[in-house]
């Protein structure tokens, strides 16, 4: 009666074993496909915005500013959001904007940014606001 109950238990715990990797091999799959298509933008980075330069939205980032302030500021969501970095490409710019975490309000505040100028000239003007 023991070995049936075990062989059972046994069983049960490999149909669960196999449905949670069918599970994640499915959610991997499905997240590869996403980043893949690139949210459909046609690969041409900043094309809705291609008349703006990032440099005055850089220029107008202040201490203290939260996550949801900055994209405000910019204009537009980030080509790339993670919770410490924002970074935003656009004819030939580069900005990237850096957050540090706040325990006392539990949200990310500016730290820094990096505004690069299009090739040839790469300007730079990388900022710290700590």
């Amino acid at each position: 009666m023991q070995a049936d109950r075990k062989n059972q238990i046994q069983t049960e715990e490999q149909a669960l074993n196999r449905r949670t990797f069918a599970r994640w091999a499915l959610g991997g799959t499905t997240a590869l496909a996403l980043v893949a298509c690139g949210g459909g933008s046609g690969g041409d980075e900043g094309s809705s915005q291609s008349g703006r330069s990032l440099r005055p939205a850089h220029d107008a980032l202040q201490p203290g500013m939260d996550r949801q302030d900055v994209i405000n500021t910019v204009g537009r969501l980030p080509d790339n959001d993670v919770p410490e970095t924002m970074t935003w490409r656009q004819n030939g710019e580069l900005l990237r904007v850096s957050f540090g975490y706040m325990s006392s309000t539990d949200t990310y505040h500016i730290a820094g940014s990096l505004w690069v100028a299009p090739s040839p000239s790469a300007e730079r003007d990388n900022r710290q606001f700590v």
